[in-house]
């Protein structure tokens, strides 16, 4: 199984409005336009080995976030 990117997201006002409300999340400006732009991309997953990011988007309704070897289980689940 082969995933690779399909969307280009440039910035735009609508993913810099979602990266300042993530900011104000005490979200690190740099990972809130990332995940911000995965938000705009509607992706299913959002994967990282930061595990503060991690808990902090635990609370966000938008996107699913998980490090690699928990989507990895998830992906063996299906």
């Amino acid at each position: 199984m082969v995933f690779l990117a399909k969307y280009h997201i440039f910035q735009n006002q609508d993913v810099i409005n979602y990266a300042k409300q993530l900011i104000n999340d005490n979200i690190k400006a740099k990972d809130a336009l990332h995940v911000a732009c995965a938000v705009y991309a509607k992706v299913d997953y959002f994967l990282s080995t930061d595990d503060k990011l991690i808990k902090k988007l635990s609370k966000n309704t938008d996107i699913i976030s998980l490090n690699p070897m928990d989507f990895i289980k998830v992906l063996n689940d299906d």
